[in-house]
């Protein structure tokens, strides 16, 4: 058995599990001979865990292929889902409690409830987008076009005509501020510049309009890196999870061969989890990362470092 059926069966198991035992407490006890108990409140508790650890199972599921963890997805789940059954107890249960007991269980449902809501306000862009790209890495892995809705995405080299397209979708990575240090937007004769020089930059199309690009800039000034190029992909706002960052890093990549290239480096945000889970579908390594690398928004950041090694150019 696959790691994708397992993760669906053990999903499967938990969301059961948990609905059992926290619709049908009583009734669940009975069925295994379990000696009456009053409340049901804890085994109500663990099956609303086992509901989130459950949520959480089948969100990595949609995205197996990385091994990524629960990560932010199972906390949330889980906090949400304990959260809610224990509130839903104190206000209908008619647990004998004293006042002390009340007042620790409540404080301890807003702390699980603000976790949660402080966690997805605090990535919210990334949270949003998390489903989208996990989508598009289970399907069509080794090819650099993608069918969507009867049409191609179609892969090509970058264009002067292309400037101001590709501006305006890294001007929009920019404005997200999850992507990039970047705070200033760029003009289109400012991206022209790119083009200009030996560094590949593909793009993807889809119905006659540019929907994503991936770049390639300098490394180093130094002779001995000539064949080390930083990289990046951007892709439009609305076509994020369409897998068109996919069809443009794996037409960048061989565009970089083609070019000598042996390696492409980068940095990304540690909690741009959509990059992360894609980059690690492509072979890109996680090296390490950069503690305090710049300040943004008026705060240190960490960054990790990635590589992708052209194997054929290696040797």
């Amino acid at each position: 058995m696959g790691r994708s059926a397992l993760l669906f069966v053990d999903a499967v198991i938990n969301l059961v599990l948990g609905v059992l035992l926290a619709v049908f407490p009583a009734n669940v006890g009975e069925f295994f001979g379990a000696p009456p108990a009053e409340p049901t409140f804890y085994p109500s508790i663990l099956g609303a865990v086992l509901f989130g650890i459950g949520i959480a199972l089948i969100v990595e599921w949609r995205g197996v292929g990385e091994s990524s963890g629960l990560g932010l997805w199972g906390a949330i789940a889980i906090n949400l889902c304990g959260g809610a059954m224990l509130g839903g107890w104190l206000l209908f249960g008619g647990l004998p409690l004293e006042a002390r007991g009340l007042i620790t269980l409540w404080a301890l449902v807003g702390i699980l409830v603000s976790i949660s809501l402080f966690e997805m306000a605090a990535s919210s862009a990334t949270v949003k987008r998390a489903l989208g790209p996990r989508r598009a890495l289970t399907a069509d892995r080794k090819h650099s076009e993608r069918v969507e809705q009867g049409q191609t995405m179609q892969v090509r080299d970058a264009r002067p005509d292309d400037a101001a397209r590709i501006a305006e979708i890294y001007n929009q990575g920019i404005e997200d501020r999850v992507s990039t240090f970047e705070t200033r937007l760029r003009t289109p004769e400012e991206v022209a510049q790119w083009l200009n020089n030996s560094y590949p930059i593909v793009v993807v199309e889809h119905n006659d309009s540019v929907i994503a690009y991936a770049a390639t800039f300098a490394y180093s000034s130094r002779p001995c890196y000539h064949g080390i190029a930083d990289f990046a992909v951007y892709v439009d706002r609305n076509r994020r999870g369409s897998g068109a960052g996919r069809s443009a890093l794996t037409g960048l990549y061989n565009a970089a061969r083609g070019a000598g290239f042996w390696k492409l480096v980068s940095r990304i945000f540690p909690e741009n989890e959509a990059v992360r889970h894609l980059n690690a579908s492509l072979g890109i390594r996680e090296v390490g990362v950069h503690h305090k690398h710049a300040q943004f928004q008026g705060a240190w950041r960490d960054v990790i470092v990635v590589e992708w090694l052209i194997a054929e150019n290696a040797v």
